[in-house]
């Protein structure tokens, strides 16, 4: 069903290079790719407009975004604990989509709204100036050279995610790849936008609040990697 949206099959401007799909999808996560999704996903943005619209017009306090989600194991906990915030994700990953479904299920979450693309499609379609915080935590690093046309932080993505972003709002990135780090912190704060916020009150409270061990943090602490945090101010 995913990969049946028309919309994305008629627009040619963006190439994805990452992973769609792993092993075969177990048939209770079959069922909740086709039953559930439709529920809780956006599907085409040409005709789920209204879907869209209705999402933010609910009386939610504040708005999050997190791209690239993965197993929804981050996102499933944040929808949790701030039950009265409207929880936006975007993945691609099929088999990550399915696990995060079966925690929406079985939590009954009914403040997440996903979006089972890529996150290039959306951002047009997403109101200014509305979300308080934004989400990408380890992102592909693609550290090769030749691939860092491939990394999702780049000027336009940096300039959507500040207009996305609203008044003193807050951009959360963490990677655990040296490459990611300066390639990070050196384009966003190229712009002047953001203000980089660490090593106070402010950075501690926020990176207290992803208490809870996603997948890749636990894999870079198994190999001993570091993690570094950033967090970026909208200004």
């Amino acid at each position: 069903m995913i990969k049946d949206n028309k919309f994305l099959q008629g627009n040619k401007n963006f190439q994805f290079y990452g992973r769609k799909s792993g092993r075969k999808l177990s048939l209770r996560k079959t069922n909740l790719i086709n039953n559930l999704l439709p529920k809780v996903g956006l599907f085409n943005l040409c005709t789920e407009k209204e879907k869209l619209d209705h999402f933010f017009s609910k009386d939610f306090k504040k708005y999050y975004l997190e791209i690239g989600f993965g197993d929804g194991s981050f996102l499933n906990k944040l929808a949790n604990k701030c039950k009265s915030s409207g929880i936006l994700g975007s993945e691609v990953y099929k088999n990550g989509i399915a696990n995060l479904l079966g925690l929406i299920e079985k939590k009954k979450l009914d403040n997440v709204l996903l979006w089972p693309n890529d996150v290039r499609f959306l951002i047009p379609k997403l109101p200014k100036n509305k979300f308080s915080r934004i989400y990408i935590l380890f992102p592909d690093p693609w550290p090769k050279k030749k691939h860092s046309e491939r990394r999702i932080i780049n000027g336009q993505m940096i300039d959507n995610l500040y207009n996305l972003l609203e008044k003193n709002g807050k951009l959360i990135m963490a990677t655990d790849h040296d490459v990611a780090r300066i390639w990070i912190l050196s384009k966003i704060l190229m712009t002047k936008n953001f203000l980089w916020i660490f090593n106070n009150k402010e950075y501690w409270y926020l990176k207290k609040s992803i208490l809870d061990k996603t997948k890749f943090m636990k894999k870079a602490e198994k190999n001993k990697r570091k993690i570094t945090w950033f967090i970026f101010k909208k200004i």
